[in-house]
């Protein structure tokens, strides 16, 4: 019993703590100016990816202070402040509201709300964290 019983444990705290290891906070600043796909937000210690079954939820971040969103059936768009030191700031001045079914905009709203209380942003490889203490979006380039 105990050869299965350890493995397991060591994969449940692998995909319990895995997900919120958010690498030190800032970093060059054109490392953000890309098009980042969201893999998943974590609150509370709780990560949830993107359903597979839901269109790419988009950003992409440009070196004007601008960030253009796309959702499963929406866009927008907005300014943001960046530093090098991790600190930022989303201000999404324009979205439509289509209706995307239930999923679609559960997730739409979860993507939209957390984005604008972020703080912080960190960039490690072509991973992404958008964060601040009760919220954590992870993007991939």
């Amino acid at each position: 019993m105990n050869k299965i019983f350890f493995p397991a444990l060591l994969v449940y705290f692998c995909l319990a703590g895995c997900q919120s290891e958010i690498p030190a906070p800032g970093g060059d600043l054109s490392s953000l100016y890309h098009t980042w796909t969201l893999l998943g937000i974590e609150q509370g210690n709780e990560y949830e990816a993107v359903p597979a079954e839901l269109d790419p939820l988009n950003m992409e971040l440009k070196a004007q202070s601008q960030a253009s969103l796309n959702s499963s059936c929406n866009q927008g768009g907005g300014d943001y402040k960046a530093d090098s030191s991790g600190s930022i700031d989303f201000e999404t001045s324009v979205w439509t509201e289509a209706y995307c079914g239930q999923l679609g905009d559960q997730w739409e709203r979860l993507y939209i709300n957390s984005l604008a209380s972020v703080e912080h942003f960190s960039i490690a490889g072509d991973q992404l964290w958008l964060w601040n203490d009760e919220v954590s979006l992870r993007f991939q380039r």
